[in-house]
Formats: structure tokens, sequence, C-alpha cells
């Protein structure tokens, strides 16, 4: 098989094992964003950006860990725009994403169109 060919096969493939993950990504985006609309613009935030730049997954490491970190780093980006658009200053990443039962504030950060 020429260069060519094996840069198709290695995209099919991921697309593939990607598709395989959505629910798992769906899963994620509800959990930063506790809205379900939230999340789909979430998850599709994340397909584009890794699709974008398949060229930097590196082989042989995992496909899901390293989506889950560029929807993290999404949802982060996002948290902090809205917060210097609205004039609050900085998001404190962790005060963001307790998991510990805290409550945290609940903003919309992706308006619909």
């Amino acid at each position: 098989m020429n260069e060519q060919g094996a840069a198709i096969t290695r995209d099919a493939e991921f697309r593939r094992e990607l598709g395989l993950l959505l629910p798992r990504l769906w899963r994620y985006g509800l959990v930063l964003s506790r809205q379900k609309h939230l999340a789909e613009d979430l998850v599709q935030a994340t397909c584009v950006r890794a699709l974008e730049r398949t060229g930097q997954f590196a082989a042989g490491t995992r496909l899901d860990r390293w989506l889950l970190a560029i929807m993290h780093s999404i949802w982060l980006n996002e948290l902090r725009s809205q917060r210097v658009r609205q004039g609050q200053g900085f998001v404190d990443a962790e005060q963001a994403l307790s998991f510990d039962g805290e409550a945290r504030p609940r903003t919309r950060c992706w308006p619909r169109k």
C-alpha cells in the first residue's frame, strides 16, 4: 500500500473510532455543561477540532483520552471567554469543575443562534 492509501486507511479508522466514542463524549459533555443542548454543542465542537487536527493524534495512544482532553479544553476556554465578556475576570478551573457535590454556578456558555 502506498503512503496515500495508508493515510486514507488511517483517516477512515480514526473516523470509525470517533463515531464509536460519541456516546462517551456526549455523557462527558453533559457532566460538564449540565444542559443537553450545551452538551450537544460541546460534542460537535470537539469532533470538529479532532477532525481538523487528526495529524496531531499520536498513534498508539488512547483516542478517548485525547478527545476528552480536547473537550475539557474547549469547555474551559468557553467558560473563561464568557467570564471575560461579562467583565467578571478569569475562571478558576478547580472551582468551575467541582464534582464533589458543591453547587457551581449554572451558566449558559454557548448561546443558540
